[in-house]
């Protein structure tokens, strides 16, 4: 597979898929599906385009493509998370044009935030095996997730959201949560008990939220989950606690532990989130899926 280049990647008589969040970015998303469309024409790669409009059109437009050389995502990291879920375990190989407002997985991974240059990637770049987190054998994850406190913040953000995200609907959570009681729920690694937690991010990247990087250490292609745990309340210490975040110190704290593991099991949580987006199940087990996407990236090349 490494030794494959161009556009002609996998089934060359296959279209390409292209999916598109027309709202991300502030209308970015669709006005680079236009461009990467007119290129596309102009070089006679054949295409189909799905402009989505509501939660799990993309995965629905993946899972739907039939005979397909590759897919491409334009928007943000919550089209490419709906994709993932089609695509985790398949040999289609994933390009990414960072159109939303985040990006968080495009940075992780080195992806050009310009359009000639991750357009010229999308295209001709290779194929690179990356690592997938699986929440209870059914949700596929590529940066992060959680139970506790930013996860009440998310599903808060979720059910009183109208239209697309804004920064300040997250403020208003971080203000409504805070005289929340702050639950413990049990957790284990690797089958190791580990005891009583409040708070426990799994990290396949090391970025999160406004992409700081809360996790240093972890790469999505390393072979290995990263957890943080903290065991008591932490608003009460709110302010310390997100500025420990944005130092990548977080475990720092006395409660505080960082640990490398390949499972994690969670009993009894209150929230939590995947990659941003609220789950409600109760108990969670979440494992790592070694080298399971194949994306067009900068780095090593799949095997």
């Amino acid at each position: 597979m490494s030794g494959m280049r161009g556009s002609t990647f996998g089934l060359p008589e296959a279209p390409l898929l292209l999916v598109a969040n027309p709202t991300s970015g502030r209308g970015r998303s669709e006005r680079w599906l236009r461009r990467a469309e007119s290129r596309l024409s102009q070089e006679g790669v054949p295409f189909r385009s799905v402009l989505t409009k509501a939660a799990g059109d993309a995965t629905r437009a993946v899972a739907d493509r039939g005979a397909a050389r590759g897919v491409w995502t334009i928007g943000g990291d919550g089209t490419i998370n709906e994709v993932l879920q089609e695509l985790t375990g398949t040999s289609v190989p994933l390009s990414i044009l960072p159109a939303g407002t985040g990006n968080i997985v495009a940075r992780e991974l080195g992806i050009p935030r310009r359009f000639p240059e991750a357009y010229r990637l999308a295209c001709h770049g290779i194929p690179r095996a990356l690592d997938v987190g699986q929440v209870n054998d059914q949700r596929q994850f590529l940066f992060m997730a959680s139970a506790g406190l930013d996860a009440s913040i998310v599903s808060r953000v979720a059910s009183q959201r109208q239209g697309p995200i804004r920064k300040s609907d997250y403020l208003r959570a971080v203000f409504a949560v805070r005289h929340q009681v702050e639950s413990r729920f049990q957790v284990t690694v690797d089958g190791k008990p580990l005891g009583g937690a409040c708070w426990v991010g799994v990290f396949n990247v090391s970025r999160y939220g406004p992409g700081i990087r809360i996790c240093p250490p972890a790469r999505p292609d390393d072979g290995q989950l990263h957890l943080i745990l903290i065991r008591d309340p932490l608003i009460p210490r709110f302010v310390r606690t997100a500025w420990r975040a944005f130092r990548g110190r977080l475990a720092d704290f006395q409660d505080g532990e960082s640990l490398t593991c390949r499972s994690v099991t969670l009993e009894d949580v209150g929230d939590a989130q995947v990659d941003g987006d609220p789950l409600g199940a109760k108990d969670l087990r979440i494992e790592l899926l070694t080298d399971k996407l194949l994306c067009r990236a900068p780095g090593r090349a799949a095997p």
